[in-house]
């Protein structure tokens, strides 16, 4: 079934209003596992709490890894950058 990522809810869309972001780099093995590899934090309102939430949300749950020639892919890496909303965090 299908399920919207759950990382699209910590995202806003508007960085004007943005009072900071985290960076994360973040793995996935084969079976859709992730393995993050570093959450860099900026602004000062990013408090210690949204990034172990950040952490929590991609380390939960599973991801579809990439197919080359019908075989999954492993060790591919992403990197995003969440900005937060002050009203949201």
């Amino acid at each position: 079934a299908f399920q919207p990522s759950p990382l699209a809810l910590t995202q806003t869309t508007d960085t004007g209003s943005a009072v900071g972001f985290l960076s994360v780099r973040f793995s996935l093995n084969r079976f859709g596992r992730s393995r993050i590899n570093t959450i860099e934090a900026s602004g000062t309102q990013v408090e210690r709490m949204i990034e172990r939430r950040v952490r929590r949300i991609i380390t939960r749950n599973r991801f579809r890894p990439t197919l080359i020639d019908g075989q999954p892919r492993d060790g591919q890496e992403f990197e995003f950058r969440y900005y937060l909303d002050a009203e949201k965090s």
